[in-house]
């Protein structure tokens, strides 16, 4: 199991040629999707929640290449805990604002966004951690700002094939077996309990989504601060 740090996530963005051949090949899928289909779904769902000049915050921007799809009316600052994909970031998007920060324990002072989005990003933290992190997110917000989160459900696609994925790697690479990715203790199980937590901290819940999209890898969740 690959702790939650910033050294896990430096390793594992460092797409260096010593990596195995099954994350190679790990990576060669995780590029086609964030390309192919979770680019051109965040596209829809930034357009429908944003308007022209919004200004966000994308909390846990990776290497960024889902931001290739963001709207150009849109204005953009990545964050990321790792090094790694910060400098990656920056050599996709040369002109970028990018800021290397952890989502717990962030000065967010100077800061307003009109939102906050990210992908794959959450499922990654405790609950008492995802409480912290929204309560971030609330510090971030302008009045009656939003937050967008690509949420991966129990049930989602993306989970069910990595975990027939690594339950084939365990029987083949035995005492050697590396999960492909950081552990996820955190998978979106309910709309009740999401729609609890957000409340708890400041938030409204405005949608909760699934789509044809990205086939089925995400739950979308919206929600807007209160004030």
């Amino acid at each position: 199991m690959r702790d939650n740090s910033a050294q896990s996530w430096d390793s594992y963005w460092n797409r260096s040629d010593s990596i195995g051949f099954f994350e190679a090949i790990y990576s060669k899928i995780a590029s086609f999707y964030r390309r192919k289909l979770i680019g051109p779904r965040l596209s829809f769902v930034l357009s429908k929640n944003f308007s022209s000049g919004a200004v966000l915050l994308h909390a846990g921007c990776g290497a960024g290449e889902v931001d290739l799809f963001v709207p150009k009316h849109i204005n953009v600052t990545a964050l990321d805990v790792s090094k790694e994909a910060i400098q990656q970031y920056k050599i996709l998007h040369e002109s970028a604002k990018a800021i290397e920060a952890d989502l717990l324990s962030m000065n967010t002072e100077g800061y307003k966004f009109d939102g906050v989005y990210n992908l794959g990003v959450m499922e990654h933290f405790s609950k008492t951690q995802v409480d912290s992190i929204l309560q971030t997110f609330h510090s971030l917000l302008e009045s009656r700002g939003r937050i967008v989160l690509f949420w991966p459900p129990v049930y989602g696609s993306s989970v069910i094939f990595l975990s027939i994925v690594h339950f084939l790697l365990k029987i083949l690479k035995k005492r050697n077996f590396h999960p492909l990715h950081p552990d996820e203790p955190n998978k979106l199980t309910s709309r009740n309990k999401i729609r609890k937590q957000l409340k708890s901290n400041g938030f409204e819940l405005i949608s909760m989504r699934m789509s044809l999209r990205d086939l089925f890898t995400y739950s979308v969740v919206v929600a807007q601060k209160n004030n």
